[in-house]
């Protein structure tokens, strides 16, 4: 979540979720391209497309392998980083997923948990919310939450550099 997902990569995304749309079988892809030899190997111009093919089909399941020579044979190479989260973003979208980050300084009871997620759900039209927490203690009171691309502050520190703002603008 929140990483810059390209189009190029989005396009990619879309086409692995195609033809792998259980997130498990893509997350053993992507533990694969996560070995930096590989994806230097991979978009290594001395290796030929051949080579690169035969190592893509012996490494991957044969429905990422399909994308993986895809990418390989455009030279979309700088797409290998974004994939995981690109194919997150299309599998929540094809889920009705929304995923969010919640900042704090306590950490909020089960229940404040379970009351934010139903308003989220609700004000997103989705049918599920995945929640990361995150203690930010420099917040000093509140909390801060992010969901695609919009973030609710209702922390100290959000209320302070807004004083300090308007008394420097006087």
């Amino acid at each position: 979540m929140n990483e810059v997902v390209t189009r190029c990569a989005l396009n990619y995304g879309e086409a692995l979720f195609s033809v792998c749309p259980d997130i498990n079988k893509a997350e053993a892809a992507f533990e694969v391209l996560s070995v930096s030899e590989l994806t230097d190997a991979l978009s290594n111009p001395a290796v030929s497309l051949e080579e690169k093919y035969s190592v893509v089909d012996r490494l991957f399941d044969s429905s990422a392998a399909g994308t993986v020579k895809m990418i390989c044979k455009n030279c979309d190479y700088q797409v290998f980083a974004a994939l995981k989260p690109a194919y997150k973003t299309v599998w929540n979208y094809h889920n009705s997923v929304v995923e969010g980050l919640l900042e704090y300084v306590k950490e909020p009871k089960p229940e404040e948990l379970d009351r934010l997620k139903k308003t989220l759900a609700k004000k997103y039209g989705v049918n599920s919310v995945e929640l990361r927490l995150a203690e930010k203690k420099e917040l000093i009171k509140g909390y801060r939450l992010k969901v695609n691309d919009r973030i609710y502050d209702s922390s100290a520190l959000s209320f302070l550099n807004r004083m300090y703002g308007a008394l420097v603008r006087r």
